[in-house]
């Protein structure tokens, strides 16, 4: 632990803010997290004068928040207040950062803190007076604002800001602001009042999130017939653009839009066509498809007969053919969004499901065990056959904190099911929620625990353990979520 500490202390004092990110990314999911809480320690200690808190001090105490006591984040707290009130972070020395994204550091860090200590009121006001204030390089302050927005315990916040809010977003001042309204009208469960007109895929994706937490912004049977048809439209021409070469970008992918609109709305069903013959074409780029693949594998909407026999016709080709291009490359096969989606709807026999994962779990490639660690939860129906166990139980002992996660998932999942196998995957999931010092672990594993009325005992007695004793707040309160959703 001391080493790790050591490290994070001299990232942050050379002012190697994106190599302290990922530091501290890794460290949080693997541990020890303690070295993580002995640094921020330091930076209240040492660094909390406004010319002092410089981002990669930031960095730090966000990724403490969840970590810290509250009067620990209280402090902290204070000190990000004073930095924002004194002008913003300042620069490292020698590099140059836009004002306004050292802004957005402090106020995403404050937003962290709050969650911890309770004021998250306080830092909601902050937040919308930028909003109300703040005109220049919109683009740029929007986006901040949001993040820190997302990251409010909105749940936990007094009504008067929340009104104040929705002041703000139905006065008609959020053009600027798109982003933002978006991130208010989602925690706070609002339609957005002052929206643009349904015309491309990044607005239609807009009120689909919104209509997702607000019956309200659903949309409308005639806006669906819309939408539905420029959805068909858009995935007709980036398939034929595909086939002769030309890619175009955006922040939103037109496949996943289009699985969302099937999965939400009967009346989209129409969209089959088009999106059968979208994630079916090999001109189109794997990281266009997997999104709908991953969707439409999770939720499994109904397939009509006609899309079932396109896709199985294809399922070969879908599960073989490589993604190679100018642009992407990507050499997995089988191609691991194909086989979940495949194996999801019992397009692929148990034989091949089973020869897939192993090819994909014994791969050179760190990529292609990841992927076959995340096929794992798209694998439920198969939890009873004796071939599935033993791939998690293996993939429980790898390295990489990613593979291990999504074991412990699956694992949590077969212990909770009363077979043949439960004791041995129970046995396995104490021992990793007892030995791993990360967040990754425990929080996978509890959230599929959440809502199970029936738990063995010795995994119910580490859970416990968890509520009482974990440094996390977030994995003390997702195991409190568990234990009180035990039967009595």
């Amino acid at each position: 632990m001391s080493n790790l500490h050591v490290s994070i202390r001299l990232l942050r004092q050379a002012g190697a803010t994106k190599e302290l990110k990922s530091a501290l990314e890794r460290i949080r999911a693997a541990g020890p997290i303690s070295a993580i809480s002995r640094d921020a320690r330091q930076v209240i200690l040492r660094r909390s004068a406004p010319r002092r808190l410089r981002v990669p001090e930031l960095a730090v105490l966000r990724a403490a928040a969840e970590l810290m006591a509250s009067t620990e984040a209280d402090s902290a707290l204070e000190a990000v207040l004073a930095s924002l009130a004194a002008g913003g972070p300042p620069n490292v020395a020698g590099a140059s950062q836009h004002r306004i994204a050292r802004l957005g550091a402090a106020w995403e860090t404050a937003s962290a803190l709050a969650s911890t200590c309770g004021r998250g009121s306080e830092v909601a006001a902050l937040l919308l007076q930028v909003a109300r204030d703040e005109h220049q390089h919109a683009q740029l302050l929007d986006s901040n604002v949001a993040k820190a927005i997302r990251a409010l315990p909105w749940d936990k916040m007094g009504s008067s800001v929340k009104a104040e809010w929705r002041d703000w977003l139905a006065g008609g001042q959020t053009q600027d602001f798109r982003d933002t309204a978006e991130a208010v009208a989602i925690a706070l469960s609002l339609p957005l009042t002052q929206t643009e007109e349904l015309a491309g895929t990044e607005s239609i994706a807009t009120r689909l999130n919104i209509g997702l937490r607000n019956p309200t912004a659903r949309f409308t049977d005639k806006e669906v017939g819309e939408v539905v048809r420029q959805a068909s439209a858009s995935l007709d021409k980036m398939r034929e653009e595909a086939a002769r070469g030309l890619f175009s970008f955006g922040t939103r992918s037109v496949g996943d839009v289009a699985a969302l609109l099937i999965i939400e709305y009967p009346h989209a069903r129409d969209l089959w066509g088009s999106l059968s013959s979208f994630l079916t074409s090999d001109a189109i780029p794997r990281t266009e498809r997997t999104p709908a693949f991953d969707r439409l594998a999770r939720e499994r909407p109904a397939l009509p007969t006609a899309t079932r026999e396109a896709f199985g016709s294809a399922a070969d080709r879908l599960m073989d053919s490589p993604d190679t291009g100018i642009l992407y490359d990507d050499h997995i096969t089988p191609y691991p969004a194909a086989l979940r989606f495949l194996s999801a709807y019992g397009l692929v026999e148990e034989a091949r499901i089973m020869e897939s994962l192993a090819r994909l779990s014994g791969h050179a490639d760190l990529r292609a065990r990841r992927e076959a660690s995340d096929t794992l939860s798209y694998l439920r129906g198969h939890a009873a056959e004796p071939w599935i166990l033993p791939f998690a139980l293996q993939m429980s002992h790898e390295s990489d904190i990613s593979i291990k996660s999504n074991a412990s998932h699956f694992l949590a999942h077969v212990a909770t099911r009363n077979g043949p196998y439960a004791a041995v995957a129970s046995a396995r999931l104490i021992e990793l929620l007892e030995k791993e010092d990360g967040l990754l672990v425990p929080l996978f594993a509890l959230r599929e625990l959440v809502g199970k009325p029936e738990i063995p005992e010795d995994v119910v007695q580490a859970i416990t353990s968890l509520r009482h004793a974990h440094p996390s707040r977030r994995v003390r309160s997702i195991a409190s979520d568990v234990l009180a959703g035990l039967s009595t």
